[in-house]
């Protein structure tokens, strides 16, 4: 059998929103973005990705150690992620645990993190301010957020243990095209029996060009695990490939 006492993350939102959210300066603005950016969500699933995951671990002092690469088919179908190896003629509903090598692994980021956030309405936001990020120099809006426990749906699992715990995070938007640009992720108040300082996702989103249409889809993901020993475990996602599916692609559900 093999080995799973390394770490795992499953990240899976199952109603983290943006709904309730305070007075802001740009209320107006944000109500747009939101209304945008669930157009957006709502097209994800017409597409299917290469995710390329390249693994690392990190022991201090030392620097990031590489420690394999992943190749998986991602798509998202009625607000799950579904996954299947590279060249599979269908997805299939089972356990992304059930199609990697042990160690660190996680799902959501996707379409399951920006689809529960932005669509159902449980979140708490703050207006932050503008930011330049990294090519987008003109000014980007932050927003940050913060989901009780109870609501958020982050499970993180460790070996035997799993919990399910509050999350935090923020996300950044264009103030003119009203695109999402990042989303930014972390469990909070972690139990002390997972062992961890620190476990989140940074996930970058951009424009792909695919046939006659334009999507707003994930770029590129960071998923990080550090736990209170120093060690880090680090994934590092890139999604490429992606095409729509065509009439002979199957979505298989397994009872």
């Amino acid at each position: 059998m093999r080995n799973r006492t390394l770490p795992w993350l499953i990240a899976i939102f199952l109603a983290m929103t943006a709904g309730g959210a305070g007075q802001s300066p740009a209320e107006g603005q944000l109500a747009r973005f939101q209304e945008k950016i669930r157009r957006d969500i709502a097209g994800i699933p017409n597409y299917t990705c290469l995710e390329t995951i390249e693994r690392a671990r990190r022991t201090p002092p030392l620097d990031f150690m590489p420690a394999g690469t992943v190749r998986l088919e991602v798509s998202s179908v009625a607000g799950k992620e579904l996954f299947a190896q590279p060249g599979a003629r269908r997805f299939e509903d089972r356990d992304v645990l059930s199609l990697v090598p042990a160690g660190v692994i996680g799902s959501g980021m996707f379409a399951s993190f920006a689809g529960r956030l932005f669509v159902s309405g449980k979140a708490t936001l703050r207006h932050r301010r503008v930011e330049n990020l990294e090519g987008h120099h003109d000014g980007s809006v932050r927003y940050d957020f913060r989901v009780k426990k109870q609501e958020s749906g982050l499970t993180l699992k460790i070996g035997n243990v799993s919990e399910i715990v509050a999350v935090k995070g923020s996300f950044w938007f264009d103030p003119v095209s009203l695109d999402l640009i990042r989303l930014d992720v972390y469990g909070e108040d972690m139990p002390a029996d997972l062992n961890l300082d620190l476990a989140g996702t940074r996930t970058d989103y951009a424009h792909a060009h695919i046939g006659e249409s334009n999507a707003l889809l994930p770029k590129r993901c960071e998923l990080t695990m550090t736990f209170l020993s120093g060690v880090t475990y680090r994934d590092v996602i890139d999604f490429s490939q992606c095409h729509e599916y065509r009439a002979e692609s199957t979505i298989n559900f397994d009872h």
